[in-house]
């Protein structure tokens, strides 16, 4: 084998090493880095009456902050949306249900999203994993995939026995991804 076919095959393999481990310490290639918006911030659902074991119609208001964010936008840092409606035969084991939809974000450049989604509810370690997934349909990014992921703490034994869970808080990250 002559020294220069040698010199080609090592410098192939390097430069797929180099990108392996770049991928394995979550470092994307710059053309894959087409995000508009990604934020993290807080989910907190306030639940009337409280879930119990006991399956019963809840009313649920969340109100999610997203903040902070960066965006290819450089007047866009936060924003926040909400949302109230009934939900038939909840009780904790039952919580979060999932869904399909659409919400409204407001930003605080005067901007607002509708996030059309379905949702994926799982558990993990015990927490509530609620994932949204869509499409922004209105409004800035529109055309865009959308993803919220709101992660809930486990659910209090103790409350679902007695006075019922009457509020979550979560952490949320919004990823918002041009075409």
């Amino acid at each position: 084998m002559s020294t220069k076919r040698r010199q080609l095959t090592v410098v192939p393999g390097a430069i797929l090493s180099t990108l392996a481990g770049l991928i394995l310490l979550g470092v994307a290639p710059v053309y894959a880095l087409e995000q508009d918006v990604t934020c993290v911030g807080t989910a907190t659902v306030s639940i009337s009456p409280g879930l119990t074991f006991w399956p019963q119609t809840v009313h649920l208001e969340t109100h999610v902050i997203y903040s902070p964010c960066v965006s290819s936008d450089p007047t866009l840092t936060s924003g926040q949306s909400g949302s109230s409606f009934d939900v038939p035969n909840a009780s904790c084991l039952t919580f979060p249900v999932a869904s399909s939809g659409a919400f409204n974000i407001s930003w605080n450049n005067d901007d607002s999203s509708t996030f059309t989604y379905n949702d994926l509810s799982t558990v993990v370690a015990g927490q509530t994993v609620l994932t949204r997934i869509g499409a922004i349909t209105d409004g800035q990014f529109q055309g865009d995939t959308a993803v919220r992921v709101v992660t809930y703490p486990a659910l209090d034994p103790l409350q679902c026995l007695t006075t019922g869970v009457s509020s979550q808080i979560g952490t949320v990250v919004l990823t918002i991804t041009a075409p």
